[in-house]
């Protein structure tokens, strides 16, 4: 195999069939926001971010962090699957609405941290119980 310091950002070090093989890749992601889909995918994926992840009441997503009473639910991970779509959506087609959305959501949740750092929605005393053996 390659040492590491003889492959490049974008090289990839296999082993084939007992063979060592550098990769070159020679694709790149597209960069944020160049790419923009149309027809009915577009149209469906703009209704989407309208309807679904802009109009989601923030309230309501960031109540449970700031209550602290989950005992078993793991309400948090909702917060977690819509600010990843928001994320995409900002990064698939950036405005001032998904930005200020992105923003009020991170101030919204960092506004609920304990004393000790925690940000989630169980009590102190069933934080990380879903972990136990």
């Amino acid at each position: 195999m390659a040492p590491l310091a003889a492959l490049n950002a974008t090289d990839t070090a296999i082993k084939m069939d007992g063979v060592d093989v550098v990769a070159r890749d020679v694709l790149m992601p597209a960069v944020p926001g160049s790419v923009h889909l149309g027809g009915r995918l577009g149209d469906k994926l703009d209704l989407c971010v309208t309807n679904r992840i802009l109009a989601q009441d923030l309230e309501t997503v960031v109540a449970p962090f700031r209550a602290k009473k989950e005992t078993k639910e793991w309400r948090s991970e909702f917060w977690g699957k819509w600010f990843t779509s928001l994320a995409l959506a900002d990064a698939y087609h950036s405005t001032p609405e998904t930005r200020e959305k992105c923003d009020e959501a991170v101030k919204g949740s960092i506004g609920t941290v304990a004393p000790a750092g925690y940000i989630g929605t169980h009590a102190p005393e069933h934080r990380l119980e879903g972990w136990k053996g």
